[in-house]
């Protein structure tokens, strides 16, 4: 049976390219589900959930737009019996479950640990097709 959606769209019933307009429409519906925030509001969401979990002290350098949108950060690790390898494994989780729904994640290159100090880089996403890639790859994570 042909979703509603599909018999909405009068170019695509004309066409053949129903099975599109519905990927289409599926694809548009899960991108408006993503949070998009400005680094501003990345930065308020990290430093309220970080803190949480003893990580303080966020600081955002100054961002660099080329071909992507990227922005470096440091904190601290303020969790004195925590190891530096075991901060770096807890923060890469929790950054990743805590950036999940939104449109920045954390950058391939990692999380660099020294004298209790993290290091590292978040990517922002704030381009149509660069959101429909960040759907496709929820997809392929779960």
């Amino acid at each position: 049976m042909t979703p509603p959606t599909a018999t909405k769209c009068k170019l695509c019933t004309k066409t053949g390219l129903i099975e599109f307009c519905i990927w289409y429409f599926v694809l548009a519906e899960q991108i408006a589900t993503i949070r998009k925030l400005d680094i501003a509001g990345v930065e308020r969401l990290l430093s309220a959930e970080l803190e949480k979990e003893h990580f303080g002290r966020l600081h955002f350098g100054a961002p660099e737009i080329r071909r992507v949108f990227s922005v470096s950060f440091t904190l601290q690790n303020l969790k004195d019996s925590r190891s530096e390898h075991d901060a770096v494994g807890e923060l890469v989780k929790l950054i990743r479950r805590i950036l999940a729904p939104t449109n920045w994640r954390l950058m391939s290159d990692g999380i660099h640990p020294q004298l209790g100090v993290l290091t590292g880089r978040l990517r922002g996403y704030d381009k149509e097709y660069e959101l429909a890639e960040l759907v496709k790859q929820s997809k392929t994570e779960t």
